[in-house]
């Protein structure tokens, strides 16, 4: 099942890699190619823009020779300017043109400039790259640096379909039109722009991508042409490369993934699930030994109460057998087993060992409140078993553990501990464990003859109220003095409830001594009968009584007050239609005791009745 798990999980990470890693190239791939399109473009209108200002720079100097020659002429003929021109006159290439021909220096018929527009051409396209060409308003070809790009045909007359222009192709044609446009019929028209022009037929037939740019002041188009297939194959060299890329990127996302789930992916989750492990381990400990100290706010019997532990203890730290020994009752002179888990030999009453010589480890750690620990079955000295102890089938294990259980630094038992049947050794580790039960075993024997303290004192006393049968003021507060202490060793909590007849003295005086006697003895009885069988009743003062309860009753106690008045109010006793208010009235009131206030047990169970009675006067 894990190694399917790992499967998956390997299969998942490539799978979701490998596609991230190719949407991510993707979009970067057509970001490249929109970019080196543009770049393409603009690498066109850069030519085109140098062409330009090239031609405007050669009609400039052309119009600088016009004019030098010019006033070489007119030095040589001794004419002027004008009448009413003074000084140096800087003439355009028109004007200049003019003012020579008026002179006769050169021929009416030749009216150009000296320019040598396709040396021009030349020089700038070596730099810029592309077919350069120069066209008039007329659709002529002034220059062109490859006259058989357009195969002999009329280049004014081929129509170009605009992709840009500097103003919107809206104000060409219809949303839904070619815009398609006669070159001739761009000139001067637009002041650039650019656009797909096909050429030729069949086998010859090509596109080209031209940019063009308008020399307004010559009235010329001049434009640079590249076939399409030039254009796009930077686009083309970059796209291969990012598809390459995608598959180099692909296969090493793969390969690097194949390397991290054994190496370090599945040690990680594999640390993960043995940490998951040890705290579910550890909350299972927890919860046991919670159950554990619930157990010990019980009143079951000590034996019982042993076994629920080691059972807890098995359970927890791991263990195949647990045996707790105590001394006989007898003479003290024997340690007797009072429970065993996970035993099949013999039962726990026939298991007995002597305290001192030839009671073995068990016996040892008794008499010196020591851990006594066996392993690799090296038993020898005192630690063995003297016969015929040693017949004893349920204490032959060459491996075990003896603790011993300490109770107000008496040793009152021994815990002793094996795996004989799975051959774990005990560690460190387990025996700490195991410890913590010991601890709360120690307790509950403490617990247990504290109680039978109590018990015996209940005995030889007169404890009991003669009239209702419940303790006497006295002893009911000598009883939470024991409760205190316990609480004031943090072993159980403690809260005393009290419950009062407002108008017992009305009845009294009204109906009679005797029936108000009578009165006491049947709330007495209703409220015994309320109480749980650990609560403690007793008669505080007057028609006063006290409950008093420990451990987990300390939660609802309150509750449990408010329902016992309203049970007591219920009932119809005798004669009580001759009270003023033609009822019994009961008040009462519940403390829980607070060890850190520091308050006597006497001060604090006076302070509950007196608050109750408080009560009464509200």
């Amino acid at each position: 099942m894990t190694n399917e798990s790992d499967s998956n999980l390997g299969f998942k990470l490539i799978s979701v890699t490998v596609v991230l890693t190719a949407v991510a190239a993707l979009m970067v791939g057509i970001v490249v190619s929109k970019l080196s399109e543009d770049a393409g473009k603009q690498r066109l209108y850069h030519g085109v823009e140098m062409m330009a200002v090239a031609l405007l720079d050669a009609a400039d100097k052309a119009a600088d020779d016009a004019e030098a020659a010019l006033e070489e002429a007119q030095a040589e003929e001794g004419a002027e300017l004008a009448p009413e021109s003074e000084g140096h006159v800087e003439l355009d290439a028109t004007d200049a043109m003019d003012a020579i021909n008026a002179m006769g220096a050169i021929d009416e018929d030749d009216r150009t400039l000296d320019i040598d527009l396709e040396q021009v051409l030349l020089e700038t396209a070596i730099s810029e790259g592309g077919s350069v060409f120069v066209m008039d308003t007329e659709g002529s070809v002034l220059a062109h640096l490859n006259p058989d790009l357009f195969q002999g045909e009329e280049v004014g007359d081929l129509e170009m379909e605009l992709t840009s222009v500097s103003q919107p192709l809206s104000d060409i044609g219809e949303k839904d039109d070619s815009n398609l446009v006669a070159l001739v019929d761009l000139v001067g028209a637009y002041e650039s722009g650019s656009g797909l022009l096909e050429i030729g037929e069949y086998e010859t037939a090509q596109t080209l991508v031209i940019a063009f740019r308008n020399v307004t002041e010559q009235e010329w188009m001049v434009a640079v042409a590249e076939p399409e297939e030039a254009t796009g194959s930077a686009t083309a060299s970059i796209k291969r490369y990012i598809l390459l890329t995608i598959v180099v990127l692909v296969i090493a996302v793969i390969a690097s993934t194949a390397i991290s789930v054994p190496l370090i992916i599945k040690p990680y989750y594999s640390e993960q699930m043995a940490l998951s492990a040890k705290i579910s381990a550890a909350n299972r400990n927890l919860k046991k030994l919670h159950e554990v100290s619930l157990g010990m706010q019980k009143h079951l019997e000590l034996d019982k109460r042993m076994i629920d532990i080691l059972n807890a203890a098995r359970d927890v730290v791991g263990l195949d057998r647990i045996f707790i020994f105590m001394p006989d009752d007898k003479d003290g002179a024997m340690l007797q087993c009072r429970g065993a888990v996970g035993n099949e030999e013999e039962a726990p009453e026939y298991i007995r060992i002597p305290i001192g010589a030839g009671g073995g480890a068990i016996s040892r750690s008794f008499a010196t409140k020591e851990i006594c620990r066996v392993t690799s079955g090296d038993i020898s000295g005192e630690f063995r078993l003297k016969p015929p102890y040693s017949e004893i089938k349920a204490l032959r294990s060459r491996e075990f553990v003896a603790m011993p259980l300490i109770v107000e630094n008496k040793c009152v038992g021994v815990v002793a501990a094996d795996n004989q049947l799975s051959k774990i050794p005990i560690t460190k580790e387990k025996i700490e464990g195991i410890t913590l039960f010991i601890n709360q075993a120690a307790v509950a024997i403490q617990n247990a003859n504290m109680y039978a303290k109590l018990r015996g004192y209940a005995d030889m006393l007169e404890v009991t109220d003669h009239l209702t049968k419940t303790f006497i003021f006295d002893h009911f507060k000598k009883y939470a003095e024991v409760a205190a202490a316990r609480v004031n060793r943090g072993e159980t909590r403690l809260a005393m409830g009290a419950i009062t007849m407002v108008n017992l003295t009305e009845y009294n005086r009204k109906v009679g001594h005797n029936s108000g006697n009578a009165l006491l003895v049947k709330v007495a009885d209703k409220i015994k009968s309320l109480s749980d069988e650990d609560s403690i009743v007793g008669r505080c003062l007057g028609s006063t009584f006290g409950v008093l309860y420990l451990g987990d009753a300390v939660e609802t106690a309150g509750r449990t007050m408010d329902e016992l008045a309203k049970a007591l109010a219920a009932v119809n006793y005798p004669n009580e239609e001759l009270l003023d208010d033609k009822e019994i009235h009961f008040v009462c009131d519940i403390v829980e005791y607070d060890a850190a206030k520091g308050e006597s047990v006497n001060d604090y169970v006076n302070s509950v009745i007196k608050s109750v009675r408080e009560k009464i006067t509200t």
